[in-house]
């Protein structure tokens, strides 16, 4: 406190999260002007759907494009396609495959071996974590079952139907990588605390940055699906993906 608004020394806001006037000119963290710029006070990126008891599920059937664009101040457009009957990728088709063993709320990281990197929000990964409850992070793992938007936009991540999901009780979790593209397949995965109530959905993340969500079956009520950058201050509003 003793060098806050030092000309030479803190003559700027130095640390945008400590909750400290560095530069004592009454602004705090991400409203100082100095702090603005930087990604982590910027609104948060990415698109979303939260389901509840009042808005059932209603993608089955549907693929929804994320399609990279700069212009866009979410980085993506997105578009839905109908119709839909089968997975983009064949579970266990991958030039590399691998049968994920997960237990209830719970992940694996998958280290990328031919595709190299793929890019969310235009930052680079070489690989990811598929967690049981529907979703894919980025650069940390999650065991989270919540389905909340606070939540959601904690970390960098797609999420096919991010919901309380057991895949020890059924189903099959598959990570199948080509060259040019990795699918992460949730096939007839049951809701926890039911072997009957199953979730059959597919993320397809290509080299050029689009990511393909497949929905088969789904017969969980509620969840959230949509994807994250996982930095910024305020979410952004609600999507309806299919009116």
């Amino acid at each position: 406190p003793d060098c806050f608004g030092n000309p030479t020394f803190c003559a700027a806001e130095v640390n945008c999260a400590d909750g400290a006037d560095n530069d004592a000119d009454t602004v705090i963290d991400c409203p100082d002007p100095d702090c603005v710029p930087l990604p982590a006070c910027q609104p948060k990126k990415g698109y979303y759907e939260l389901f509840d008891t009042a808005g059932p599920v209603d993608i089955a059937g549907y693929r929804l494009t994320y399609a990279p664009d700069a212009g866009n101040a979410n980085l993506y457009t997105w578009a839905p396609t109908g119709g839909v009957t089968a997975y983009g990728v064949t579970p266990g088709s991958g030039t590399a495959t691998r049968a994920l063993v997960l237990t209830d709320d719970d992940y694996e990281e998958y280290l990328f071996t031919l595709i190299g990197q793929v890019q969310l929000f235009t930052v680079p990964y070489t690989s990811l974590f598929v967690g049981s409850n529907g979703y894919v992070t980025f650069g940390t793992g999650s065991s989270s079952l919540s389905s909340d938007a606070t939540t959601f936009f904690g970390l960098p991540q797609v999420a096919g139907l991010r919901r309380d999901l057991n895949p020890a009780s059924g189903g099959t979790v598959t990570v199948d990588e080509f060259a040019d593209r990795v699918a992460v397949t949730w096939n007839n995965v049951p809701q926890f605390g039911s072997t009957t109530t199953l979730n059959s959905f597919q993320i397809v993340i290509a080299a050029t940055g689009v990511i393909d969500v497949y929905y088969l079956t789904l017969q969980s009520t509620t969840g959230i699906t949509g994807i994250s950058s996982g930095t910024g201050t305020v979410n952004p509003a609600e999507t309806n993906f299919i009116p």
